[in-house]
């Protein structure tokens, strides 16, 4: 199980890279993806990002919260 802090690359080579608790990411952490580019930092719980940083290849970003790992909000 994974618990405290580290990086997990899945098969599709997304990864992740932050912090866990009892197997979920709960914190502050990275995902990437790799098939598009784009990556998500910011604060996480229970498997879903809540704040932070939504980055697309092309530079542009949303910044703020999130509901359901989806932007919420005008950020």
């Amino acid at each position: 199980m994974k618990h405290g802090e580290g990086t997990y690359q899945y098969q599709n080579k997304d990864s992740y890279s932050g912090w866990w608790q009892f197997g979920q990411k709960k914190g502050q952490g990275t995902y990437y993806y790799a098939s598009t580019g784009m990556k998500l930092s910011g604060e996480w719980d229970a498997n879903k990002i809540v704040k932070g940083k939504w980055v697309f290849p092309n530079g542009t970003y949303y910044e703020g919260n999130f509901k359901e790992n989806k932007p919420d909000g005008q950020g």
